[in-house]
């Protein structure tokens, strides 16, 4: 719906319309509380890393990992999603408006106040030419409406043009105030003036924009200025700063855009990035030798049983074919995405076509190539690793309370224990 820009008065001026702490590591996965101290209610975990590591964690039960399925589910969901954002964005980008309308910027100057109407005319047939505005422009007498001349003004808008890609201007004198300047008995009469703009004008008339132009105006009537030559100066700063307008717009319209579309991919990035980490990660509960001691922060006695053996490490078989599966849909991806990236630029560059469905599939291929790429990246790094890996220690068994380790405490590649094993004593 139209709505005011704001006007003037005599006497009553121009007014506009519109930290960090130390300690051990804790993290949260699904309920599963793991930290890499002791803490009550606590067991001991060996965390196997395919990487060829292994490290302990104390976790309240089995820690667990990371899954594929919501990385699957928001694949999903991103891929309509951007590309109808994107096919938003384009149609609400901020430029020259296509006019609707079949009349041209016109000045209606019913009380034959304004001297220099051919000028106010070249002015705001100008600014129409560069923004597809139309601007229109009356006088009238302050006798002839009852009310206030903002909702004379807009009646006027609503009244007259079905559009939203008007911009209308009405200046107001009283007929006492006429006739005393045409006497020459006055040089400023007690004037008023409101502006209404439709919707569509808002890339260009914006809040700033509008508060200089008001000014202008104002300023001029103020010093006795014809309201032709007043209103034509307004216009001109207008049009000098209308680029400046369409920045600002640009900015009001995509800001909200990106921002919902970063927290989107910064959430996505997040899920691809734990699961990368934690996919092929095993976890094996050890026992621990006597119940834990509140008061001392740890454990009464070490890890119980035999050394932990290293057996080498692969992945299931399972995981193999699921990776190979997992690279042709990710290929057929690509390939997909690849047909409507050209489908969209054929629709983008073709003016008879939708181009606004052209940006949309542009986006949407785009979107399934990358995402079919880091599914190419992932399944082929699975598949890498579809051998036998030698676990290696990253960090060492807890210690007890005393800050010692035990002879029976969890310990890699052992030469005594292996030697003496092997002779069989154990």
């Amino acid at each position: 719906m139209p709505h005011s820009s704001g006007g003037g008065s005599f006497g009553g001026g121009f007014h506009g319309g519109i930290s960090g702490f130390g300690g051990s590591r804790n993290t949260l996965r699904s309920g599963s509380l793991v930290k890499t101290q002791w803490f009550a209610g606590s067991r001991l975990y060996l965390k196997r890393n395919p990487e060829g590591y292994y490290e302990y964690v104390y976790a309240n039960m089995l820690p667990s990992k990371a899954k594929l399925a919501p990385i699957v589910l928001m694949t999903f969901f991103l891929s309509f999603l951007f590309p109808m954002m994107g096919r938003t964005m384009y149609e609400l980008a901020p430029g020259k408006i296509n006019p609707v309308y079949s009349d041209m910027p016109a000045v209606h100057d019913e009380i034959n106040i304004i001297n220099d109407d051919e000028g106010l005319t070249k002015a705001i047939s100008e600014y129409q030419q560069e923004t597809g505005i139309c601007p229109v422009i009356y006088t009238v007498y302050k006798d002839d409406y009852t009310g206030n001349l903002k909702d004379y003004t807009y009646n006027k808008y609503v009244g007259t043009f079905p559009d939203e890609q008007h911009f209308v201007i009405v200046y107001a004198i009283s007929k006492d105030d006429a006739a005393l300047l045409n006497e020459g008995k006055i040089t400023v009469p007690d004037f008023a003036w409101e502006a209404v703009q439709g919707d569509e004008t808002d890339v260009y008339i914006t809040v700033k924009l509008f508060n200089g132009f008001g000014n202008v105006a104002q300023n001029e009537l103020m010093k006795g200025t014809d309201p032709g030559i007043a209103f034509s100066e307004a216009f001109r700063y207008a049009l000098e700063h209308k680029d400046s307008a369409l920045s600002t717009r640009t900015i009001e319209i995509y800001a909200p855009v990106v921002f919902v579309g970063l927290i989107f991919v910064g959430v996505f990035v997040f899920f691809i990035v734990r699961y990368w980490k934690e996919k092929d990660v095993v976890y094996e509960e050890i026992p621990m030798g006597s119940a834990p001691q509140d008061d001392t922060g740890g454990y009464s006695g070490n890890v119980t049983g035999k050394p932990v053996e290293l057996p080498e490490f692969k992945l299931s078989k399972t995981k193999g074919v699921v990776s190979s599966i997992g690279i042709a849909i990710a290929v057929i991806l690509c390939l997909a995405g690849i047909a409507m990236l050209a489908l969209g630029i054929a629709l983008a560059v073709k003016p008879i076509t939708d181009t606004g469905l052209g940006v949309f599939f542009i986006v949407l291929g785009a979107f399934w190539i990358l995402m079919g790429g880091l599914g190419i990246i992932n399944f082929v790094t699975t598949l890498s690793k579809f051998k036998k890996t030698t676990l290696k220690p990253k960090a060492s068994a807890p210690e007890s309370k005393s800050g010692q380790k035990k002879s029976d405490t969890v310990t890699a590649e052992d030469d005594d224990y292996n030697r003496m094993k092997n002779r069989g004593f154990e």
